[in-house]
């Protein structure tokens, strides 16, 4: 995960580098989507609620285009990025709730 991090932000750079400007490009990360978010322990320390998900959805599609993050970071590296701030969202697990929860 740090190596993909790691290459992921060295493109952007790379990119912002070539152009002369910064690259409005933001990675959004999630663990989990799930009620149990509220609970303060376990893998729940890094969750959402379903709502709390959607509104923050909200937020993000309002704000950015959204797209993979593959789709950015080849679009980064052939030296054409985003014109326009541009996001990815990311879930670092392979939690069920992804599925059923974040997904729909």
């Amino acid at each position: 995960m740090v190596a993909l991090r790691l290459r992921i932000r060295q493109a952007l750079d790379e990119a912002g580098f070539r152009l002369g400007r910064d690259v409005p490009v933001a990675v959004f990360m999630y663990h989990s989507v799930t009620p149990d978010a509220e609970m303060d322990w376990g893998p729940w320390k890094y969750s959402v609620t379903p709502e709390t998900f959607e509104r923050q959805l909200a937020r993000i599609t309002d704000q950015y285009d959204v797209r993979p993050l593959a789709d950015i970071v080849i679009s980064c590296q052939a030296g054409s990025p985003p014109t326009r701030p541009t996001a990815a969202i990311t879930f670092d697990d392979g939690f069920r709730d992804n599925l059923t929860a974040a997904l729909p």
